[in-house]
């Protein structure tokens, strides 16, 4: 329901800035077929452009993202539950309040309902036209006219010129109405007021619509008068015709009649003089409108997925976010071995290599360092301690540490010189050599993280 309420919403404000722009520049322009244009143009793009959505990414230019995570929302969830039964009973009456408002389901049941009654009306006249009956059909230039006793004034729908059996006109007056009506029906006018009148009954809310209605079937008359007009090149004649048929009876709805529809303004239109073709670049002034539209309800700016991150890197993330004075740090590339020169010597490098205990291929994600017990071990850049561990298995003895985008882990060592949380400069002591876990010599096991995936230590910095 909310997105539909939106939808209307989105729409209408683009058909009333289109009606504001058309009133402001392009209601008095001589322009008839550019007008007509105009409206079913800008109509279909204000129910169009709500309902496109288009996505553009976002730029993100800031180092240190702090993506919430799951493990966040489970050290927070202590602090959502604090919330007092007094703070939550107001919510409750702040609640009710609006209680006597209709639901959603109740209110679009009643939307329904009445485009349905609409829409029942629409079909109804069109249903009436067209079962007119008729007792003499004639063709005048290719096109159908049926006389019925049903007809009271001269009008078209479809491709059908419907006029009065029994008439009082002369050939010429015959003619002339003959040639205007043939104009609705080549240029397909009843079509317009079809669509018209069915978004009408969909936007029943929307007085706008009635208004671009009646202007549009303003239009189509002024189309066709300017047409008779200068074929026969009569205009004193024909607006007498336009007089003389005014106290006519009425016509069926979703028809041009000839001449019940603004006789003072078609007249004055008929003598007004025409505006010179360099006028119509205005009408690329509604450019802008549209692209404009299109930015406001169309395009949605789409934030950078947030990143997968690891355990280690959760763990700094919710610290930095739950801690006291926790600082974050910027991104900073582990750069050089985490031993000193005289134990730089690499063994086991990144890839592929043969499990020295399972004896299988695998993949080693790390670099192998061999170096005595004991030796220190260096942080490789500046960071945050985020994992300080002891495992019977595997990496043994371990530390994580945090460098923004970046992470690294130093293994199988035998002794500890920071705690987790710890803040550590580049070079600074953190460990020393050992054998713990799953090895089989004394040796330090290194690797980097970046963006939660493993990459060549060697290939960052060392």
């Amino acid at each position: 329901m909310s997105d539909l309420i939106l939808y209307f919403i989105e729409s209408t404000i683009c058909v009333l800035l289109l009606f504001l722009l058309y009133k402001l520049l392009f209601s008095s322009l001589t322009f008839f077929h550019w007008r007509r244009y105009y409206w079913l143009l800008g109509v279909g793009l204000s129910l169009i452009i709500p309902a496109l959505h288009m996505e553009i990414s976002a730029t993100d230019t800031n180092p240190l993202i702090l993506y919430p995570t799951e493990l966040v929302d489970e050290l927070e969830s202590g602090v959502r539950d604090e919330i007092s039964a007094k703070e939550l009973s107001t919510v409750t009456d702040e609640t009710g309040k609006d209680s006597w408002l209709p639901s959603p389901y109740t209110l679009t049941v009643l939307y329904m309902i009445i485009v349905l009654i609409l829409l029942i009306r629409l079909a109804t006249k069109f249903f009436f036209i067209i079962k007119t009956k008729n007792t003499v059909k004639k063709d005048f230039k290719g096109y159908q006219v049926v006389e019925s006793d049903q007809v009271k004034i001269p009008y078209t729908f479809l491709n059908k010129i419907y006029f009065p059996k029994d008439h009082s006109l002369d050939t010429r007056e015959y003619e002339f109405i003959l040639e205007h009506e043939k104009i609705h029906v080549f240029q397909r006018h009843t079509l317009d007021i079809i669509f018209l009148s069915i978004v009408k009954a969909f936007f029943w809310f929307n007085p706008l619509y009635t208004l671009i209605l009646k202007d549009i079937k303003l239009l189509h008359e002024y189309i066709a008068d300017d047409h008779v007009s200068h074929k026969s090149s009569q205009t004193i004649s024909y607006a007498k015709l336009l007089l003389k048929l005014a106290s006519a009876g009425s016509a069926p709805a979703l028809v041009h009649n000839f001449s019940k529809l603004q006789i003072k303004e078609r007249i004055i239109m008929l003598k007004q003089k025409k505006n010179r073709p360099p006028l119509k670049m205005m009408f690329l002034l509604g450019i802008p409108l549209i692209i404009f539209l299109i930015f406001s309800f169309s395009i949605d700016k789409k934030s950078p997925p947030p990143q997968k991150v690891s355990e280690g890197m959760e763990m700094f993330l919710v610290m930095n976010s739950l801690l006291p004075g926790f600082a974050p740090v910027q991104n900073s590339t582990p750069f050089g071995y985490p031993l000193s020169d005289e134990y730089s010597k690499v063994s086991s490098g990144f890839g592929m290599a043969k499990h020295p205990v399972h004896n299988t291929e695998k993949m080693h994600h790390g670099i192998d360092m061999p170096a005595p017990i004991g030796t220190p071990v260096y942080a490789t850049a500046p960071g945050v301690v985020t994992m300080v561990k002891t495992a019977t298995g595997g990496y043994g003895k371990h530390i994580k540490i945090v460098h923004g985008a970046y992470e690294t882990l130093y293994a199988h060592l035998s002794a500890f010189e920071i705690k987790v949380g710890d803040k550590v400069t580049m070079g600074q002591l953190i460990g020393r050599v050992g054998n713990t876990g799953l090895s089989t010599e004394p040796h330090l096991h290194y690797e980097v993280i970046k963006d939660g995936k493993r990459v060549d230590p060697e290939k960052t910095g060392c």
